[in-house]
C-alpha cells in the first residue's frame, strides 16, 4: 500500500512539473527565434514574445509586417499613387524607382522562394529546431518526479 500512495504522490505533482518544463522550453524557441530573425533596425527581433495560458502557448510576433517577412509576399513592389518609390537607403540618402525587386542576394539575405513568394521564415525554424530540446525538458521533468 505504501508504493500505491507514493506513485500516486509522484503522478499529482507530475503536471506541474510539466508546466514547468514546458515553459522553460517555450523560452528555447523564442531564444532561437530571436537568433533566426532577420535583422535591419532590430524591431522584429526585439518584438518575439512568448505568452502562455492555461491550455496554449503563443510565441510571435506583434508587428504587423512579422507575417510578411515570416510566410513571404512578392518579391516586386510596384507605386500606387505615385509615378515612383521613394525611400531611403542608409548611407546613400534618397531613391526614387519605378519597382523594386526583393530576394536579390545580399549582405544579409537568405530568402527563401515559395510559390512566386518570398520569405525569411524564423519562427517556423526555431520551433522545428526547439522540438527537440522540448522533448528532452518534458523527459526530464518526468524522470525527475517517477525517481523522486
Amino acid at each position: 500500500m505504501m508504493r500505491e500512495d507514493k506513485l500516486l504522490i509522484k503522478l499529482t505533482n507530475l503536471p506541474n512539473e510539466i508546466v514547468k518544463a514546458f515553459a522553460k522550453s517555450v523560452h528555447i524557441i523564442v531564444r532561437l527565434a530571436r537568433e533566426l530573425a532577420p535583422v535591419d533596425t532590430g524591431r522584429l527581433r526585439a518584438s518575439i514574445f512568448a505568452r502562455t495560458t492555461n491550455s496554449t502557448v503563443e510565441i510571435g510576433s506583434n508587428l504587423h509586417y512579422a507575417p510578411y517577412v515570416e510566410f513571404g509576399h512578392n518579391p516586386v513592389i510596384l507605386p500606387v499613387r505615385a509615378k515612383a518609390l521613394r525611400f531611403r537607403i542608409r548611407g546613400v540618402g534618397w531613391v526614387f524607382a519605378k519597382r523594386v525587386e526583393q530576394g536579390r542576394s545580399g549582405k544579409s539575405a537568405q530568402w527563401v522562394r515559395v510559390n512566386g513568394k518570398i520569405a525569411k521564415p524564423f519562427l517556423v525554424p526555431a520551433a522545428q529546431q526547439g522540438l527537440p530540446l522540448i522533448v528532452e525538458e518534458i523527459r526530464k521533468a518526468i524522470k525527475g518526479v517517477l525517481e523522486q
